[in-house]
């Protein structure tokens, strides 16, 4: 096929940090996307301004700004930040997708996120995990690329499979690697890098056991008067006078 007969269907620009900044097709307005804490909280393309409200995992709502006029949409989401109902100021659009996150195309989506809170493919619907890094492909159940961390490291030994074949109980925001449901990888990588983790309570050291001390005192003193008394009657010679002294020894 020649250059001539080639078409662009969407160009896609990355910043330094390697994140998906622009993803639009060539007919549409150049859009820029910005990120807090590695995930995607607004985007402007051309008139159009929208910013995503969330706390932690959780998704609220999303703000959407044109020529003046705003409007907000509320966001329910399940345990994996899949944006099941948006609603806004007319009526609830309810959405579903396939447990790979399929999701068909007179579905609609109101929201800028879909499948597990990620940012569908304006073209294909395919979702850029890891803001940009590898494509799935939810139609597929698969990576279209391999994984740089496989066959070795944390990617696994199947390059292109996708939360290893769960992706009911599992979620991969990163491209590379899955996290168990519910699970927050930017909570966890705060208390790895010991950022606003619980102060840290020390146990009081244990008191030490007094009787116990006592008791063994008494045992080791009773041992060396049992073993002087036992030197002296041999020293003395008669057998008969240490039958009670043995039954003493005994008893102790």
């Amino acid at each position: 096929m020649s250059s001539a007969d080639e078409t662009v269907l969407c160009r896609y620009h990355y910043d330094p940090l390697d994140r998906l900044t622009d993803c639009t097709p060539p007919t549409q307005a150049r859009a820029q996307r910005f990120y807090l804490k590695e995930r995607l909280t607004s985007e402007i393309q051309g008139s159009v301004e929208r910013s995503i409200f969330q706390q932690d995992e959780q998704l609220l709502a999303q703000q959407q700004r044109q020529d003046g006029a705003v409007g907000t949409t509320l966001l329910a989401t399940d345990q994996q930040r899949s944006v099941l109902h948006a609603l806004d100021a007319t009526q609830p659009h309810p959405l579903a997708y396939t447990p790979y996150g399929h999701r068909p195309a007179e579905n609609g989506l109101l929201s800028l996120l879909g499948f597990n809170g990620e940012r569908p493919d304006p073209v294909t619907g395919h979702y850029l995990l890891g803001n940009g890094y590898r494509v799935f492909n939810p139609g597929l159940m698969r990576f279209n690329s391999p994984d740089s961390l496989s066959p070795f490291g944390k990617g696994g030994l199947n390059a292109y499979t996708y939360c290893d074949g769960d992706p009911l109980n599992r979620r991969d925001p990163t491209g590379h690697f899955f996290f168990p449901k519910g699970f927050n990888p930017l909570k966890g990588l705060r208390n790895l890098l010991g950022q606003k983790n619980p102060p840290i309570k020390l146990k009081p050291p244990r008191r030490p056991n007094n009787m116990l001390w006592v008791t063994m005192a008494l045992r080791i003193a009773a041992h060396k008067i049992c073993s002087t008394a036992e030197f002296w009657m041999d020293m003395q010679g008669p057998t008969a006078n240490r039958k009670t002294w043995y039954w003493v020894k005994d008893s102790t």
